[in-house]
């Protein structure tokens, strides 16, 4: 009969609703245990972040001691100025400083002048980074490469570290030798004397460009 027939629709209809019920707490089930995964995942990702980070900052500090040496003390005084006036992370400062003072010992400068170049080049890598609107780690290399005599890849900030750039410094202090037979410690400080003449314009770009959007960020 229809009454018969009626009963049996609202019995399939009411069937079919339980079975979805079912199904949507099974999915509302699975969507919390992956919100869940997913918070923890977060947590996890950023305690491991911190953890990198304190690694990080403790080889930093391990590489600036062993080769600042006794100039160690001056050279965090400058790194947390760094940080004070122009919010520059001291522990990554630090870590260029220490590169530069290894590099530059290594070609057998003596320890106050290799100190001193260190500090300058550390303040000079922040500022052509603000200057050309490049990374700071791209700024460091390109030092560090004129520095150690690769001419291509400082050239492409207009900085001439050619033996000829340098055999023209070499008159201009009234030298009278030749660039071929220097040692690589007077070569190192002749790039070196070469970079920051011909950085004039970009010495103290970051402190003069600090509240532009670039570095503020």
């Amino acid at each position: 009969s229809f009454i018969d027939k009626l009963k049996q629709s609202f019995s399939d209809a009411k069937d079919k609703l339980s079975s979805l019920g079912t199904s949507s707490n099974s999915f509302f089930s699975m969507g919390r245990f992956y919100g869940v995964y997913f918070i923890l995942k977060q947590i996890a990702n950023t305690f491991g972040g911190w953890i990198n980070n304190i690694n990080s900052y403790i080889e930093n500090q391990n590489l600036f001691a062993v080769a600042m040496g006794q100039s160690a003390q001056e050279g965090r005084n400058l790194a947390d100025s760094l940080q004070s006036v122009l919010g520059i992370d001291s522990g990554e400062a630090m870590r260029y400083m220490g590169e530069f003072a290894q590099l530059t010992t290594s070609f057998g400068i003596a320890n106050k002048q290799a100190m001193l170049m260190s500090e300058n080049m550390t303040q000079l890598g922040y500022d052509i980074s603000s200057f050309y609107n490049i990374s700071t780690e791209k700024a460091f290399s390109k030092l560090q490469s004129g520095i150690t005599g690769q001419v291509r890849a400082i050239r492409e900030l207009g900085i001439d570290t050619s033996n000829a750039r340098l055999q023209q410094e070499l008159y201009n202090l009234g030298i009278n030798e030749k660039v071929r037979n220097l040692t690589e410690a007077d070569k190192a400080e002749l790039r070196y004397i070469a970079i920051m003449k011909q950085t004039t314009n970009a010495q103290g770009d970051m402190a003069r460009t600090i509240q532009t959007p670039a570095n503020a960020l």
